[in-house]
């Protein structure tokens, strides 16, 4: 027990005194703010002490970092050339990148995020756990710029803009409250619009291939947030818009001025089927995604197919399989995630078409010629 208890100690010791967002074992102390340093995710530690986070080494100098009562601690989170006060303004500005990474733990903001880079074509990530903080890094190359967007009350990892910086990367990182209106803001040559109530969060994901084919942004009304949505659609030159699936009577009223279509069946597989059949008179696919609409993953957001809802029960709704049996566009349906496979296995057994399973992807490592294997990331709507 003894030698055991020994291995322990040395092994913490040897990975550093610390790991992602936690300090545990460094040393804090100090006298002045000259005595801290900001290390990549590590936190903020005395300017003597020498950390490894994740098997990456923390190499850094004095940052944003200041002394309170003999202990070191950030003053801010994000490196700035020029100190600044993070404001409550609703407008922003997004730098230009390459990359884009959403840093939130809500869905809502993942989405909006994923659905901003979709539609400005740029390629975009997001963390739902801490093997992502590292593994979202390794798909992308180092000569690439990456825009961080991070909330700014709701972040997954506090410091990850420095571990993208240890990392060899040029990053610019930009707060923002209200991801969905703040970025719909930025997108000035949007004039096509969706909105959905983010109490179901399917809706959202089931409409997202339409929204990328048609140029389209989608907006999340309830009682909280309509009046943002009424001041942003009054801004915007705004030539269509489509509420999707079922509201408060109250946020109908509303929006009702604007004249809008609406697809809203009473179902969720029926409302799915018509905007799918949207989607097919724009953008014809013969192969769709099936899912349960029950979380967010890239190809989803992609825009590259229509997703088809088949429930998450051993047998598909009715509507579903009349409606993939009589299509004469459909030829193969692809499961993201492997959650769904009996399902999936009725509607191969009961439609013409075939179905393949997606529960991976490919991932290469900085000092690895060869891909290797990892499971799909996944980000939860609630």
């Amino acid at each position: 027990m003894k030698k055991i208890i020994l291995i322990l100690i040395i092994l913490i010791f040897l990975t550093g005194c610390c790991k992602y967002n936690q300090t545990w074992g460094c040393d804090k102390s100090c006298n002045v703010d000259e005595d801290c340093k900001c290390t990549c995710d590590c936190g903020c530690i005395n300017i003597n002490e020498e950390c490894t986070s994740h098997q990456i080494a923390c190499i850094a100098g004095p940052g944003i970092a200041k002394c309170e009562e003999g202990i070191c601690k950030f003053d801010r989170l994000t490196p700035l050339s020029e100190k600044e006060e993070v404001t409550e303004e609703l407008s922003i500005k997004i730098p230009e990148s390459d990359e884009i990474i959403i840093n939130s733990k809500d869905w809502r903001n993942v989405y909006s995020g994923m659905l901003y880079g979709s539609l400005k074509g740029i390629p975009t990530s997001f963390i739902a756990n801490e093997e992502q903080l590292d593994s979202v890094l390794n798909l992308i190359p180092k000569n690439k710029k990456v825009a961080l967007f991070s909330s700014k009350n709701n972040r997954f990892a506090g410091n990850y803009g420095f571990l993208i910086k240890n990392r060899g990367f040029e990053v610019e990182e930009v707060f923002l409250d209200n991801f969905n209106i703040q970025l719909a803001k930025e997108l000035d040559e949007i004039k096509n619009f969706i909105v959905v109530d983010d109490s179901y969060g399917y809706n959202a994901v089931g409409v997202a291939p339409y929204a990328v084919v048609t140029n389209t942004y989608v907006l999340f009304a309830n009682d909280n947030s309509i009046d943002d949505v009424l001041n942003l659609l009054n801004e915007k030159e705004m030539e269509s818009l489509v509420l999707y699936g079922d509201f408060d009577s109250s946020i109908k009223k509303n929006l009702s001025k604007f004249d809008p279509e609406i697809i809203s069946r009473g179902n969720k597989f029926e409302d799915n089927i018509e905007i799918v059949e949207k989607y097919q008179e724009i953008k014809h696919a013969d192969q769709v995604i099936f899912t349960n609409g029950g979380f967010i993953e890239k190809e989803i957001m992609s825009g590259d197919k229509p997703i088809i809802f088949i429930g998450n029960e051993k047998t598909v709704p009715t509507v579903i399989i009349d409606y993939i049996t009589e299509s004469n566009d459909i030829d193969e349906g692809i499961l993201i995630g492997n959650d769904l496979i009996d399902a999936a296995t009725y509607v191969r057994k009961n439609t013409p078409i075939s179905v393949f399973v997606k529960f991976a992807q490919g991932e290469r490592q900085e000092d690895e010629e060869d891909e290797s294997v990892k499971t799909l990331d996944y980000f939860y709507v609630s």
